[in-house]
């Protein structure tokens, strides 16, 4: 593999964790609406 292919493999997994972390902060705050829809 050239070190360009490997550049772009790796922000390509770093743009992918990002979006995980997104949607799991997503996730946990509806969860964290729906149990408490008064705090927030």
């Amino acid at each position: 593999r050239s070190s360009a292919e490997e550049e772009v493999a790796y922000e390509y997994e770093e743009e992918v964790q990002e979006q995980d972390k997104t949607h799991v902060f997503e996730v946990c705050r509806k969860l964290y609406k729906t149990l408490s829809p008064d705090s927030i």
